[in-house]
């Protein structure tokens, strides 16, 4: 009988004190993550009272900040529009009069360079008078075509603001039809899979491979094959800008 009340009481006092351990363990994990925060919210005060961006600062303070948003940690795209001679300068590769409207606390950033009334011109024209054109404005071609005088301002700022939040785009394409999926950059093959549906990432086998440009010459993605243009990958493989891809699961 005694020993039966002594196991009973035992019993007792040990899930009493392991239920009053539990939520304590819990309190000094919240307690932990909060004091972390903070110390990271002080070090973000901070940099904002000495009237820079918190994209300034360190990357762990900015991921560690990410969930809440903040405005001035987001990546900076700067879009100059610019008239025909200083386009020509800043395709010439001078562009210390345009870093100099920047203020230097606002840290790195990306910039687009457009003429707004050079491409609205050049996209009325054939490729051919485009160039004749440029030659008449005596535009250096291959720096032209690095500044985007090929392209219209709105792809310019696309391309560019992809760049910046570390995006780029794969391609899937079928008899019926081809589409982009937006994936973050240096995403592994399942990962990219999981953009189109989570039952490929699941059941992820591997992914056969081309480059746009050889589907592009060659007409698709069958003749790709047929061609060599096309290689299995397994999923430890980066799915580049400009991939199509076909993947194989099994769900």
């Amino acid at each position: 009988r005694w020993g039966a009340i002594l196991l009973t009481f035992w019993c007792a006092l040990w899930i009493w004190l392991w239920c009053g351990f539990i939520p304590e363990q819990q309190r000094r994990v919240a307690r932990a993550a909060v004091d972390a925060e903070n110390a990271l919210l002080e070090e973000a005060a901070a940099i904002l009272t000495e009237g820079s961006p918190v994209r300034t600062s360190s990357p762990a303070l900015v991921q560690g900040l990410q969930h809440l948003g903040l405005l001035t940690a987001k990546p900076l795209l700067i879009c100059f529009n610019v008239d025909d001679d200083l386009f020509r300068i800043a395709c010439e590769g001078r562009e210390d009069h345009l870093a100099g409207l920047v203020p230097k606390s606002m840290g790195e950033y990306s910039r687009v360079i457009v003429s707004a009334a050079l491409e609205s011109s050049l996209a009325l024209m054939p490729r051919d008078e485009a160039e004749d054109m440029l030659d008449a404005l005596e535009f250096p071609k291959d720096s032209a075509e690095e500044c985007g005088a090929w392209r219209v301002g709105m792809e310019q700022l696309v391309r560019s603001g992809f760049d910046a939040c570390g995006r780029h785009v794969f391609y899937t394409a079928g008899e019926k039809e081809a589409r982009s999926w937006t994936i973050r950059r240096g995403a592994a093959a399942p990962e990219a899979a999981r953009a189109i549906h989570s039952d490929m990432e699941r059941g992820f086998i591997c992914a056969e491979v081309a480059h746009v440009d050889d589907v592009l010459e060659l007409g698709s993605v069958s003749a790709a094959k047929r061609a060599g243009k096309v290689r299995l990958e397994g999923r430890d493989y980066i799915v580049g800008s400009g991939d199509v891809v076909e993947f194989r699961f099994n769900v």
